[in-house]
């Protein structure tokens, strides 16, 4: 069995993992962020780029490269997914076994924000690859964070 998410999770809490950190003996690296969408539940639309709205619910799927995973939520909170498991209060969801789709479900926060949807792929007994998606709710724009 691979040490990652598991042994991660042990050792770590739920402190999402930082591009620079040693694990495994390597250091983590950021990555881009490929083969993730955030859907309106039941629709099949990206609304990734057009925001969310408060405290609905959204899928986050991935059709990513085979590996295990751990998707920590700044806000909102993950609630179900055959996929895998939540913890940390809903805001980590950790694959069970190596996937190369992922389905889980986030409900965004009750406020206007922005949230960062950290990915974390473990590709076995290897370096950790951390990618980004931020996401707006619809009632902040881009200019309000500056």
């Amino acid at each position: 069995a691979s040490a990652f998410p598991t042994d991660y999770q042990r050792i770590h809490g739920c402190k999402p993992p930082v591009v620079g950190d040693i694990y495994m003996g390597s250091p983590a690296i950021e990555s881009e962020l490929d083969g993730v969408l955030l859907k309106s539940k039941g629709h099949g639309e990206d609304i990734s780029k057009l925001g969310f709205q408060a405290s609905e619910d959204y899928d986050l799927v991935l059709d990513v490269q085979k590996a295990n995973y751990i998707i920590d939520a700044s806000s909102g909170t993950f609630i179900e997914s055959d996929h895998g498991s939540i913890k940390c209060d809903g805001s980590r969801f950790i694959s069970r076994g190596s996937r190369s789709s992922i389905v889980v479900t986030w409900r965004a926060p009750a406020e206007d924000a922005s949230t960062d949807i950290q990915i974390t792929k473990g590709p076995g007994y290897n370096r950790l690859y951390i990618s980004t998606l931020r996401i707006h709710s619809q009632g902040v724009t881009k200019e309000d964070e500056l």
